[in-house]
């Protein structure tokens, strides 16, 4: 029996990122470029970006998406109706029932009420 043949693979470059590309791809992947223009602006290819900045990609992100989350929460604290139904319908799974509508009010001798639309 013949000596099996042995794969030749070519060794992986030893990349080592600077500081100043990881930050500058944590700060683009938080702003919502994608990791082709990323890869574009510090110049290595997609698969480099992915293998070499993955926690930078990752940690770009979670931090916009923990700013974000942070300011809707906010707003919708400090009374803010449509960031209060934003954080609702997001949070704790509410949805618009298209069919119907609710509107409360009150009356100027303090009489409170509440009226349903549906749509039939």
């Amino acid at each position: 029996m013949p000596p099996k043949k042995k794969k030749y693979t070519r060794p992986a470059k030893l990349r080592k990122p600077t500081k100043d590309e990881l930050a500058k791809v944590e700060k683009a992947s938080g702003i919502g470029l994608t990791d082709e223009e990323i890869s574009l602006a510090v110049g290595i290819s997609e698969s480099s970006l992915k293998r070499h900045y993955r926690k930078a990609l990752r940690t770009g992100r979670a931090k916009a998406h923990l700013s974000v989350a942070s300011k809707i929460y906010e707003m919708a604290m400090a009374g803010n109706v449509p960031m209060i139904q934003l954080f609702a319908k997001h949070q704790m799974g509410w949805k618009d029932d298209p069919a119907s509508l609710r509107a409360a009010a009150e009356t100027p001798d303090g009489i409170k009420f509440e009226v349903e639309l549906v749509k039939l």
